[in-house]
């Protein structure tokens, strides 16, 4: 009997990782992209359901030598606190494109837990993400433009307002 759950054990942990997809998901270019204003911080918003999320970059035009940080806020401006559902370790997704599509996405150097968590937000705080691009990644790109917009992880996929940011 001993040697007959050893079998079903073993035969179910070999199953396991036989179904193990190796594709990415597609992601869907940004419609047409906002240009930022004139200001030594460029900033887009877009407003969702309760949340208000910006995404901002230092300056543009960039060195593409340079790591570039890039901050999320997301803004709770409602009279109560909101909650939501992240669908794994990661909080939000950053996606670059380019004339060709998708150059950069943060998801596909990162490993993350796989686990629903509640993430608070209170009424009328905020919540900051920073992330960088490596410099490793932008040199790897040709001079020019590119939209940059984040992606919170949950059910909805909330995006932010396609920011353009001019690479050199």
């Amino acid at each position: 009997m001993k040697y007959l759950w050893t079998l079903a054990l073993a035969m179910a942990l070999t199953g396991c990782g036989s179904d193990v997809s190796t594709e990415t998901a597609a992601v869907t270019p940004p419609a047409a992209p906002l240009q930022a204003a004139d200001t030594p911080a460029l900033v887009q918003e877009k407003p969702m359901s309760a949340l208000t999320m910006a995404l901002e970059v230092p300056d543009t035009p960039w060195p593409r030598e340079q790591d570039l940080p890039v901050t999320l806020t997301i803004s709770n401006d409602t009279q109560s606190d909101t909650a939501l559902t992240i669908l794994s370790g990661m909080t939000a997704d950053l996606v670059m494109t380019g004339a060709e599509g998708v150059v950069w996405q943060f998801s596909h150097e990162m490993m993350f837990t796989q686990a629903l968590r509640e993430w608070r937000i209170a009424a009328g705080t905020t919540k900051t993400l920073s992330f960088t691009i490596g410099s490793e990644r932008l040199s790897d790109l040709a001079p020019g433009k590119y939209t940059l917009q984040a992606v919170l992880n949950t059910m909805a996929h909330p995006k932010t307002a396609p920011l353009v940011i001019q690479l050199k």
